[in-house]
């Protein structure tokens, strides 16, 4: 995003706009390394130590993570894991995300959220909700793209994603007042509405 505003050229941004799809690419792995990760946290602090060891040996190995999970502790084991996303693959492929910058400064300044669970549960789902954001922007971008004889000129990621942002916010709080059956009539079907237009900008 941040290479494809700093061109004026519609040919220049059209090749950045080329490489952020190999970006874009790696989202759908990206994510379900994260939600391992999440899984991670979970048996880490719930006392299923033998299925944290297992899920923290298959992450290291295919994040190429120079730590020995059956020595390490399962906090260094979850450390190491989201600091390899964090400087690595996140920061790499998304860092001009919001949710990205977010959770890289939590883990520079606070690394003792790694003993607050849920608080990190919570910071990894919000990441995990900006890259899904980031998906639908992209998404968004290739449709605006087809529709302009393959120009992308005029069309803004950042918009696109902020709104996608807000409406996974809105839709996830909705969500969770029907998990919790205190959910009205009008909040319904705004859920129903909000997701209609994620799934269309999903298209």
């Amino acid at each position: 995003f941040d290479k494809f505003f700093t061109q004026k050229s519609a040919e220049e941004q059209a090749k950045n706009w080329d490489l952020y799809g190999q970006a874009y690419a790696t989202l759908p792995s990206t994510r379900e390394k994260l939600s391992e990760v999440r899984n991670l946290i979970d048996q880490s602090f719930s006392g299923t130590g033998a299925n944290a060891k297992l899920g923290a040996s298959k992450l290291a190995r295919s994040s190429n993570l120079p730590i020995d999970v059956n020595k390490a502790s399962n906090t260094e084991i979850v450390e190491a894991l989201t600091t390899q996303f964090a400087i690595s693959e996140l920061k790499k492929n998304f860092g001009s995300n919001p949710a990205v910058k977010e959770f890289e400064a939590q883990l520079k300044v606070k690394p003792g959220i790694l003993q607050e669970p849920e608080t990190f549960k919570k910071l990894v789902d919000k990441l995990d909700q900006g890259l899904q954001a980031e998906g639908i922007a992209y998404r968004q971008g290739k449709a605006y793209q087809k529709a302009n004889k393959g120009s992308i000129e005029g069309f803004d990621p950042y918009a696109a994603r902020a709104d996608a942002t807000t409406k996974l916010i809105k839709l996830n709080k909705l969500m969770g007042k029907a998990q919790d059956k205190t959910i009205t009539e009008s909040e319904r079907q705004e859920a129903k509405k909000l997701q209609g237009e994620l799934n269309a900008a999903s298209q």
